[in-house]
């Protein structure tokens, strides 16, 4: 009770600082979105103005590489948000956003529009990849497999209760024996990256053109990764084509594929958000099928 009511004091003293930040009036519109990992949103008009409270230590060395990374994503992409405000010690981060919907809750996008983001986004990372910059942490396959593990430890006691036997057995030999062998058999391919770049870090703007945010997570990474969250083929494709297709790219890009709902799992679970964890369940099921299929 006493935890819960030092929560609330806080997010009137978040709230209040929001509208000194950006200048707004004491009725001005501000959303309150708490589904990120490791920080507090407070939105304006849609993303026009958003501000990032870090909730830990991590997140604010995440704030760190994004204030680095800002400059090289809108030097390529435009469509990405401005940092006008630094609070002291990273206490926050303010931006002149980008105004829309995350592309994972957009519905009925129409084929054309898909084709479109694909090869736009095909286009960003083509030359994306080409940059060096230095100062930048660098995330090879081998933390990629210390990772999966993890995350699959902190949730195979509600998977073995969620699925079947066979289910279980599947997923288990897939964590634990294809994706790591897998990751070691292709190598690296190390590039600048974005590193979280899924539709939850896409924005659909009203005017149909793509907005990139987050970039907390940007240094070198294979560059399979900045695909893995294109779940949607026809735009997967789209921006392949653009960028350059490989039978090595696309198995590393399903490799990550299909853990995607895994890594997620934990978190949801953890945050009691029931909705998000039965939609992680669904994918891990469907992706079960998928990999059935792979290895019969």
């Amino acid at each position: 009770m006493v935890e819960h009511s030092k929560q609330n004091d806080r997010i009137e003293y978040e709230i209040r600082l929001v509208r000194k930040i950006l200048g707004l009036p004491e009725d001005a519109a501000i959303e309150l979105n708490t589904s990120g990992w490791t920080s507090r949103l407070y939105i304006h008009n849609r993303g026009e103005f958003v501000v990032k409270f870090p909730l830990d230590d991590i997140c604010r060395k995440e704030c760190a590489n994004e204030i680095r990374a800002n400059s090289i994503f809108r030097e390529l992409f435009p469509e990405t948000p401005e940092i006008i405000s630094t609070g002291e010690k990273l206490e926050y981060l303010a931006y002149n956003g980008i105004k829309g919907m995350p592309l994972n809750e957009a519905e009925n996008v129409r084929w054309n529009d898909k084709l479109e983001i694909g090869k736009i986004l095909g286009s960003f990372l083509k030359e994306l990849h080409k940059r060096t910059p230095e100062g930048f942490n660098r995330w090879g396959y081998k933390q990629d497999i210390e990772e999966s593990i993890r995350h699959y430890s902190r949730c195979s006691d509600y998977l073995a209760a969620k699925l079947s036997r066979e289910e279980n057995k599947t997923i288990k030999k897939f964590m634990t024996s294809t994706f790591p062998e897998g990751l070691k058999r292709l190598g690296d391919d190390m590039v600048f990256s974005h590193g979280d770049l899924g539709y939850w870090n896409m924005i659909l703007k009203d005017d149909g053109k793509i907005g990139i945010i987050d970039l907390g997570d940007s240094g070198y990474a294979d560059r399979a990764l900045d695909f893995a969250g294109m779940e949607d083929k026809v735009m997967l494709d789209s921006a392949l084509e653009v960028y350059g297709d490989s039978a090595a790219l696309r198995e590393k890009i399903m490799l990550r594929q299909m853990i995607l709902p895994v890594m997620e799992l934990p978190y949801y679970i953890e945050k009691n958000n029931m909705n998000e964890t039965e939609g992680a369940l669904r994918r891990i099921k469907m992706n079960i099928v998928t990999i059935s299929k792979m290895t019969s």
